[in-house]
């Protein structure tokens, strides 16, 4: 697959990602919290439920943006009848994904 280059993503209007930022806020919280707890040697099962949680707050962060990207960065694609560069990018996206586990 095609490497979109970085000037043409700069060219495309991303979609506003601001209301994003509260969940960001309390990813780092939670992770700073993660770290108070191995510096305070806290009880490992305890660690590992704040790490979950820290996760789960992470998954949910990447769909947001993810339904967002699809619904309103892909859409331009399928408006322009290129569906051939619209799979192109769902798959470009699954494959990242899949590789980032």
């Amino acid at each position: 697959m095609k490497k979109t280059s970085k000037r043409k993503q700069a060219e495309h209007i991303h979609p506003d990602h601001s209301s994003e930022i509260i969940r960001v806020r309390r990813i780092i919280g939670q992770l700073e919290g993660v770290e108070k707890m191995i510096i305070d040697r806290r009880y490992c099962p305890q660690i590992l439920q704040q790490v979950k949680a820290a996760t789960s707050a992470m998954n949910a962060l990447k769909m947001e943006i993810l339904k967002k990207h699809l619904s309103e960065c892909l859409s331009e694609s399928a408006r322009s009848g290129n569906y051939s560069k619209l799979i192109e990018q769902v798959l470009e996206i699954v494959q990242t994904q899949i590789k980032a586990k």
